[in-house]
């Protein structure tokens, strides 16, 4: 498809004089883009946007496609009581309960977490080792206090990790074995 152009002011660089030339590039309501020419001694040359081949064919370069993290899903022997570990640890309502599956989230309606029963779940090994099932993610929650923090999950059911990489930071384990790590944020509000 031949794309519709529409020239733009152009602009001059004040230190070399060359004057790029900008057009607003439309194909069929399927994209838009801006290309740029600049000019150079007699003859123009292109700053290399996708709207002409070098065989003088104009393409349209199409818009990417909008992506949204909506949840991260953990396994589990029971999906039904690891969403409760993680809605009294925080304080996140259910979204969506169904046999095998359910998903909680902040209330204003950002990602949130979803938990989904695997039958053949194995318990994740931290730190990693090679003859065990090794940890594929973790999770990373910002508190307010670290103390109080790590007391509230382990009366939830959670587990301390015998091996604690950093001094601000504690490693647990949820009540399904996958890590999550709790911490203090610096130069920011939890």
């Amino acid at each position: 498809m031949v794309p519709a152009e529409l020239p733009l002011p152009a602009a001059t660089d004040l230190q070399t004089h060359k004057q790029t030339t900008f057009h607003l590039v439309m194909c069929g309501g399927t994209g838009v883009v801006v290309r740029a020419t600049r000019g150079i001694g007699n003859g123009r040359e292109s700053d290399g946007w996708p709207c002409s081949s070098e065989t003088g064919q104009q393409h349209c370069m199409t818009p990417q496609p909008r992506f949204t993290l909506a949840a991260t899903t953990l396994d589990a022997p029971d999906a039904h009581e690891l969403a409760q570990f993680y809605q009294g640890l925080l304080g996140w309502p259910m979204r969506k309960e169904e046999p095998g599956w359910v998903e909680i989230a902040p209330p204003d309606g950002s990602a949130g977490l979803s938990f989904q029963t695997e039958p053949l779940f194995t318990r994740p090994r931290w730190p990693s080792t090679r003859s065990e099932q090794q940890m594929m993610m973790h999770l990373d929650i910002a508190v307010h206090d670290l103390s109080s923090a790590v007391e509230h999950a382990l009366v939830l059911g959670a587990t301390l990790t015998d091996f604690q990489p950093q001094d601000d930071v504690r490693v647990l384990c949820d009540p399904a074995g996958h890590p999550f790590c709790l911490f203090v944020p610096t130069g920011s509000s939890a």
